[in-house]
């Protein structure tokens, strides 16, 4: 993915312990059923709980990891 900012991200991993201010040393992006698909925590984790986005940009990322753990508190 890198060099392509138009590229979308098609699932976001919600599970609780994951939604975190994404670390550098960690892997974020991957492959689920032929489309990207984000982890703030690391894709390389055994456990993820894959919800669809509907398709939205890196930036959004951020957003929706940012309301998903407001929602949380």
């Amino acid at each position: 993915m890198t060099g392509r900012s138009d590229a979308l991200i098609d699932f976001l991993c919600v599970l609780p312990d994951h939604l975190r201010d994404p670390q550098l040393e960690s892997d974020h992006i991957t492959v689920v059923d032929g489309r990207w698909a984000f982890c703030a925590a690391n894709v390389r984790e055994e456990t993820h709980d894959w919800q669809s986005t509907g398709g939205i940009t890196r930036a959004d990322v951020g957003r929706q990891l940012a309301q998903r753990r407001a929602q949380r508190t």
